[in-house]
């Protein structure tokens, strides 16, 4: 009996799957990392100082990327454990921290030769994965990078991207946490890495 039950609910997860897969057009997604990728290499292509390059693609930043969201998925259970004043400084340094990194990979990459290519819905509809190769400037050779989205009525944001299959939002919580641990279970052993980490200025959220 329980092996008939687990048979059919796996059958309705199938079925429910495939609802979403056929219901999602991958178009609207596409075209926004492709939109994305067109104002990148706008910026890349003014002959203008660095500075005013990092602080569009900053602003770039502010409107795509679910700032919150991932920092309260990288400080995963210290989340809860952490003060409101700890959180919003978390928020704040993690942002300036994102920003700072991509900025500078995002230059360094030459994103006319961005190829984007797929889209999916997850089985639950909560995440679209966008698929695109770049080409590396060093190697010449192609590097996978996915970007997943969350949809709402205002548009898209970016939660996560992965590089040739390595999730960066997973690799920062392993590595917040081993810090947290290493600084007695306290958030502010990650916050002071944080400080540390974004002494440029940066534009504010």
């Amino acid at each position: 009996m329980m092996r008939s039950f687990l048979a059919v609910l796996a059958f309705l997860v199938c079925l429910s799957s495939g609802a979403w897969a056929q219901s999602f057009d991958k178009q609207p997604s596409i075209d926004y990392i492709k939109g994305l990728s067109e104002k990148v290499v706008v910026i890349a292509k003014k002959e203008q100082d660095k500075k005013i390059q990092d602080d569009q693609v900053a602003t770039l930043l502010n409107e795509n990327l679910a700032y919150e969201r991932i920092a309260r998925f990288v400080l995963g259970k210290h989340w809860a454990n952490a003060t409101e004043e700890e959180k919003k400084e978390f928020v704040d340094l993690y942002a300036r921290s994102l920003r700072l990194a991509y900025s500078r990979q995002i230059l360094s990459v030459d994103l006319k030769d961005v190829q984007v290519y797929d889209a999916f819905v997850s089985p639950q509809g909560q995440l679209i994965t966008v698929k695109t190769k770049v080409i590396d400037p060093n190697s010449g050779q192609p590097v996978a990078i996915d970007w997943r989205l969350i949809s709402s009525t205002e548009g898209y944001n970016i939660v996560d991207v992965l590089v040739e299959g390595i999730s960066v939002a997973s690799s920062q919580r392993s590595e917040y946490a081993s810090i947290i641990q290493r600084g007695g279970g306290k958030v502010e052993a990650v916050l002071a890495k944080l400080r540390q980490d974004t002494q440029a200025p940066v534009q504010n959220p």
